[in-house]
C-alpha cells in the first residue's frame, strides 16, 4: 500500500509541473512583441570624413508598415567608449509604436535626423536600434582638425582584370588592376597578389596609390598595371581588390569551368531603361524593362533589383517572366514595368538584367556631371596612319568624327604614352562649342594629333575629349597576328544606351575575334564561328551585289539609343547602316547574323589549339 502511495504522488508532481510550465509559456507568448513593422532601415553618416569638433549628422531611414504606427527619435544619442576594441560606439534607440487603431494602408517614407557636436579624434561605430534591435550600422573615423580629405576611390572607376579570362587548372593567371586616375598627378608605387592558403584559393589583388602634391592638369588619365600572377587550383576562387587597402572589388571567378552555350532569354529584345538617364551622385533614379512580349500570354510574375558592395555598385536585376495558360499566341504586346529606384555614388556601375536566371542585358550605367558629354560628337574614333604600324615606325594619329554643326574649335591636341602595363596610347583634346547661332549642317572632321613611335606589342588606346572618355581600342604594333586582308567581314556596332563600340571580326577559315571598348567587363573573346552559321554568312554574302548597293542607309524615324552598325569585307568594300533603315533584305539578314554572333547568341567555337576567352565567372 506504501508503494502504491508514493507512486500517486510522482504522477500527480509530474502533472503540476506540466501545468506550471504550459502557463508560463502561455504568458510568455502573451508577453512577445509581434515583428518590429519597418521595412529596409539604412543608417546614413554625414559628412563621410568628419573631423573632430565638427558636427556629424546620423540618418536613419525606412518606411513603417502603415500610418496606425509612429517612428521616434531619440532625445539625443548615447555614447560609449570601448577601452578593449579602441572604439566608441554611438548608439541611436528608436521606437516604433502603435499610434492608432486604424490608419492608412500604404507603406509610409520615414527619415529621422540625430546631429551630434564636439566628436574628438578617433574610431567611431555607430548603431541604430529599433525597440531594442540592431537595425544598421556604420564605422567611421573623425580625423583631427586640418586633416585633408581622403581620396574619393570611386572617381577611379577600378576593375579586376585576368589573363587568360577562363583559366584551367594549372595555368598561370596574370591579375591586372584597370581604371583611370581624374587628373595627370596620381601615381602607383606598389601593387601586389596575396593568396591565402585555403582550398578553393582566396585571391587578393592591392595597389597603393600617392595622390598629387600640388596642382596638376584634371586630365583623366588611364592606367593598367599588374597585380602579379599566379597558379591556381580548380574551384570557384573569392576574388577582392583594393586600393590603399580600401576595398574596391568584391566577386569570385571561376578556374577549370566548362563553357556552357549561352541560353537564350524568353522574351528577347528587353533592354533596361534609366530615369533620369544621367542621374546626379546620390539622386535616386527609377529603373524600368521594356520589350516587347511576343504576345499578351506572358507577365512579369516577379522583379527584383539588388546592388554589390564593391566600388562601383554592381546593380543587378532580376526577372521572373511566365506565359499564361490558354492564350493563344497573337499580336505583340510592348510593355514598361518599374522594377524600384535607387541612388549611387559617382562613377561608371556596371548594369546587368537576367530574365529567369538569363543574362538579357549589360551595360555600364553613368552617374554624376563629369561623365556627361558637354555636346554631341558623333561617330567619334581615332586613326593611325599606317593603320599597321612596324615596331619603330613613325605613324600619325588623327580625330575623326561629325560635329553636329559647323563652328566647333579644337584649343588642345595632345599625344602621349601613359605609364601603364601594357603602355597606353593617350590622345587628350579639348575642344569649344560654337558661340551664337550656327546652320544646323553636320561638318565631319579629321584632325591630326601628331606623330608617335612604339616597339612591338599591342597598346590600349584612348582618347579623352574635354576630360571626357569617347574612345577606347588597342592598337596592334608588328607581329604576324594581322597579315594583310586578313579579315573577311569586320563588324562594328557603335552607340545604343552605352556608347560602347564592339567589333566582331569573320575570317574566311571561320575564325572571329570579339572586342569591345567597355572596362566595365571582360567582353573580349574569340574561337570559331559555328558550321552553320558560317554557311549562313557566306549564302548571304553570295547574294550581296555591293556595286549596286548604297554606302548608307539611314534610319526612316528616330530611336532613342539606335544602334550604328559598319561593316567591311576584305577591308575594301564598305557599307553603314542605321538601325531602323529600310535596307535591302540581304543587308538585313546579315546584319542579323552578325548581331547575334558579337551578343553571344551564337555561340563561337573554343579553339583547340587556344584558350577562350569567354567570360564564365560571377562579377558580383
Amino acid at each position: 500500500m506504501k508503494y502504491r502511495f508514493d507512486y500517486l504522488n510522482v504522477i500527480a508532481l509530474l502533472m503540476l509541473m506540466f501545468v506550471v510550465c504550459l502557463g508560463a509559456a502561455f504568458a510568455q507568448s502573451q508577453e512577445t512583441e509581434p515583428t518590429i513593422p519597418f521595412y529596409r532601415p539604412a543608417l546614413e553618416v554625414t559628412p563621410a570624413f568628419p573631423v573632430e569638433g565638427g558636427d556629424v549628422t546620423f540618418t536613419v531611414r525606412g518606411y513603417l508598415d502603415d500610418g496606425s504606427y509612429a517612428f521616434i527619435a531619440p532625445n539625443e544619442a548615447q555614447i560609449v567608449f570601448d577601452d578593449e576594441n579602441d572604439v566608441t560606439r554611438v548608439f541611436l534607440p528608436f521606437k516604433v509604436i502603435k499610434a492608432s487603431e486604424v490608419g492608412i494602408q500604404v507603406l509610409i517614407d520615414v527619415e529621422e535626423k540625430i546631429t551630434v557636436t564636439g566628436l574628438p579624434e578617433g574610431q567611431y561605430e555607430a548603431i541604430a536600434t529599433i525597440n531594442g534591435v540592431v537595425s544598421d550600422q556604420k564605422k567611421f573615423r573623425v580625423a583631427p582638425e586640418g586633416t585633408p580629405e581622403p581620396i574619393d576611390y570611386s572617381q577611379f572607376n577600378l576593375q579586376i582584370a585576368m589573363d587568360p579570362v577562363m583559366p584551367a587548372p594549372g595555368d598561370e593567371v596574370t591579375f591586372y588592376i584597370i581604371g583611370a586616375f581624374p587628373s595627370a598627378g596620381y601615381t602607383v608605387v606598389d601593387q601586389r597578389l596575396d593568396i591565402m592558403e585555403s582550398l578553393p584559393e582566396q585571391i587578393a589583388a592591392r595597389i597603393y596609390v600617392d595622390e598629387p602634391t600640388g596642382p596638376d592638369a584634371q586630365v583623366i588619365t588611364p592606367f593598367r598595371v599588374i597585380a602579379g600572377k599566379a597558379v591556381l587550383s580548380e574551384g570557384v576562387h573569392p576574388l577582392i581588390g583594393t586600393v590603399n587597402d580600401v576595398v574596391f572589388f568584391e566577386g569570385a571567378f571561376d578556374v577549370g569551368g566548362k563553357v556552357q552555350p549561352r541560353p537564350e532569354p524568353m522574351v528577347p529584345d528587353v533592354k533596361i531603361v534609366i530615369e533620369p538617364e544621367y542621374p546626379e551622385a546620390g539622386e535616386e533614379f527609377t529603373v524600368f524593362v521594356e520589350g516587347v512580349f511576343p504576345s499578351p500570354g506572358y507577365f512579369i510574375a516577379e522583379k527584383s533589383m539588388y546592388m554589390t558592395r564593391s566600388i562601383p555598385a554592381h546593380v543587378v536585376v532580376n526577372l521572373t517572366v511566365l506565359p499564361l495558360e490558354g492564350i493563344a499566341p497573337h499580336d505583340p504586346m510592348p510593355f514598361k514595368e518599374e522594377v524600384g529606384t535607387v541612388a549611387l555614388p559617382t562613377g561608371a556601375h556596371p548594369l546587368r538584367g537576367f530574365m529567369n536566371d538569363v543574362l538579357f542585358y549589360e551595360a555600364r550605367l553613368i552617374v554624376g556631371e563629369d561623365e556627361k558629354p558637354e555636346f554631341p560628337i558623333y561617330k567619334f574614333g581615332i586613326e593611325m596612319l599606317p593603320p599597321n604600324p612596324r615596331p619603330g615606325e613613325a605613324f600619325d594619329v588623327y580625330a575623326v568624327g561629325i560635329f553636329p554643326t559647323p563652328g566647333y574649335v579644337f584649343t588642345r591636341k595632345d599625344l602621349s604614352v601613359g605609364e601603364s602595363e601594357p603602355e597606353t596610347l593617350i590622345a587628350a583634346l579639348q575642344i569649344e562649342a560654337p558661340v551664337g547661332g550656327q546652320p544646323e549642317v553636320e561638318e565631319p572632321f579629321r584632325e591630326w594629333i601628331g606623330t608617335q613611335t612604339l616597339d612591338e606589342g599591342k597598346y590600349p588606346v584612348h582618347a579623352i575629349v574635354n576630360n571626357i572618355m569617347m574612345y577606347r581600342a588597342t592598337l596592334t604594333v608588328g607581329g604576324d597576328e594581322s597579315p594583310p586582308n586578313s579579315e573577311w567581314i569586320t563588324f562594328q556596332r557603335s552607340g545604343g544606351f552605352t556608347g560602347w563600340v564592339q567589333n566582331l571580326t569573320v575570317d574566311m577559315d571561320r575564325s572571329a575575334l570579339i572586342t569591345s571598348d567597355s572596362v566595365i567587363e571582360a567582353n573580349n573573346r574569340s574561337g570559331l564561328v559555328p558550321q552553320e552559321s558560317f554557311d549562313r554568312l557566306s549564302e548571304i554574302m553570295e547574294t550581296i551585289d555591293f556595286s549596286v548597293l548604297d554606302s548608307y542607309y539611314p534610319k526612316e524615324v528616330p530611336i532613342a539609343d539606335g544602334y550604328v552598325y559598319e561593316i567591311t569585307v576584305n577591308r575594301d568594300q564598305a557599307l553603314l547602316v542605321e538601325q531602323g533603315a529600310m535596307a535591302p533584305p540581304e543587308v538585313a539578314d546579315l546584319v542579323s547574323v552578325l548581331e547575334r554572333i558579337l551578343d553571344g547568341r551564337i555561340d563561337l567555337d573554343r579553339r583547340l589549339d587556344s584558350e577562350s576567352s569567354v567570360s564564365n565567372w560571377s562579377m558580383y
